[in-house]
């Protein structure tokens, strides 16, 4: 893996930054947008504009226009002028706009550049030709990273970085693993998560922020996931990214089309829920805190269903009997135990293991003592970090975890607040200094913010929408 980053790349702190005013491109455009996303004509992406018949710009942060944070308002320094170009065909804007997840403009002899981040189009900027726009977009990242560095603590993985080593089924391999810069979209993603989770310095200066890191290869090879925790030895929270983790994927909740989609910003929460867990008590982030969170841990994993049984965690059905998860993320099934941890049958009777009884997932939330809010639940660590994420995001999220998992929402809200009150210390020994409000974000607790919460929990659902355990056992 690559050594952290303990200061921004390429750029001092101090980089002046524009303001985000998200200035939108206006109906007088002319020729046709392209959107991320849209059909690709190549098969794969190209890692540079050697594909596009250009040469590559240097990268170096610096350039005929300022580095600024993107969403930067429309003005004559927010074109970068580049050497005269023969015009981009329709596929190598499309594969563009893909590659950099932005919408790309022709109007008036110049490529326009915008993000659609925060539920807005955020106007990036204009270019004479795409290999001008890469350097734009390239002057844009680092002044977002320098941003969310200086605020946050945070460090992200840079295409120049040293490889790491690849794993395989957990373990060391010789096989390198490559690193990349981040996109506007994946930044505004973090920025999104960062200000309302806040995993680090809120109460110690100079502490660690996350590190983020997005990758050219699998981060382990047998096992391929979109992104995943890991908690570093000096107890920085670590976030790394599998190829095509953000497939599909807009910025942030608030650009969500549909209720079937999953935003970046949602999946870097779900991470940070495990760094939630990690860190409960204090535990293993500071090393002056002695304290064990087995306790805690092993409390919550409890409230959720999870029990000890033959030396491993079994979720408990309704059914009093309780069920190992087993097989793949692709290919999920539970098999049924009794009390004593020994294989049951479809009676809950022991039996072999050849013979107990198997289940898919749909029929385990339905036979589950504590509900869940989605389908991945290979453990109670995923399952509270399914819980957080939604309970985290936005109203919206919350709203379907209130509704759908009621037990779980207790039990994250509960263990979130404990943590925020480690963080922030009660006035009088008990009484919250601050809480979370329905956005996500960390407010104090006032009578009217503690208010909205309480009306917002007394809501009653009129969605039609039930819990899954309340169905008959199948």
């Amino acid at each position: 893996m690559a050594d952290s980053l303990e200061h921004p790349k390429d750029q001092p702190l101090d980089t002046p930054q524009a303001a985000a005013d998200g200035a939108r491109v206006g109906p007088e455009q002319v020729g046709q947008t392209y959107l991320p996303g849209t059909a690709k004509v190549f098969q794969s992406k190209p890692t540079d504009l050697v594909a596009f018949g250009f040469q590559n710009p240097p990268i170096n942060g610096t350039g005929d226009a300022p580095a600024q944070a993107h969403g930067a308002s429309a003005n004559p320094s927010d074109k970068v002028l580049g050497k005269v170009h023969s015009p981009a065909s329709a596929a190598e804007i499309k594969q563009f706009a893909a590659t950099h997840e932005v919408s790309v403009t022709q109007k008036d002899g110049q490529y326009q550049f915008s993000l659609k981040a925060d539920g807005k189009i955020q106007y990036i900027g204009a270019a004479d030709s795409l290999a001008g726009g890469e350097k734009l977009l390239h002057d844009r990242m680092i002044a977002k990273e320098n941003e969310l560095h200086k605020t946050y603590g945070a460090d992200f993985s840079a295409e120049k970085d040293p490889p790491g080593k690849q794993l395989a089924s957990g373990r060391d391999t010789n096989a390198p693993l490559r690193y990349r810069d981040p996109t506007l979209a994946e930044l505004a993603a973090v920025q999104s998560s960062l200000e309302r989770i806040r995993p680090t310095r809120d109460n110690k200066e100079g502490e660690l922020g996350p590190k983020f890191s997005f990758l050219k290869d699998a981060y382990d090879r047998d096992i391929p996931k979109a992104a995943r925790f890991v908690l570093g030895h000096d107890g920085r929270a670590q976030v790394y990214f599998d190829p095509g983790w953000n497939k599909d994927r807009p910025p942030t909740e608030l650009d969500l089309s549909s209720r079937n989609q999953q935003s970046m910003q949602r999946a870097i929460d779900h991470e940070l829920g495990h760094n939630s867990l990690a860190t409960m008590h204090g535990a293993r982030n500071d090393p002056k805190d002695a304290r064990d969170n087995g306790k805690a841990i092993d409390k919550i994993y409890s409230d959720l269903g999870w029990k000890v049984v033959g030396g491993r965690y079994m979720i408990e059905g309704r059914d009093n009997s309780f069920y190992t998860p087993e097989g793949t993320d692709q290919q999920r099934y539970f098999v049924r135990h009794d009390a004593s941890g020994r294989p049951a049958d479809g009676q809950g009777r022991a039996t072999t293991e050849q013979n107990a009884e198997r289940i898919q997932t749909l029929q385990m939330r339905i036979r589950s003592k504590v509900e869940q809010i989605s389908e991945y639940f290979p453990g109670p660590d995923e399952m509270y970090a399914e819980g957080y994420s939604a309970f985290t995001s936005g109203d919206k999220s919350r709203q379907d975890l209130k509704y759908l998992a009621p037990k779980l929402y207790d039990v994250v809200k509960e263990a979130d607040q404990n943590q925020l009150n480690q963080k922030y210390p009660p006035f009088d020994g008990h009484t919250p200094r601050v809480i979370r409000a329905l956005d996500g974000k960390i407010v104090p607790n006032t009578q009217a913010n503690a208010t909205k919460i309480s009306d917002f929990e007394k809501r009653p659902n009129k969605s039609g929408e039930i819990p899954f355990n309340t169905l008959p056992i199948q």
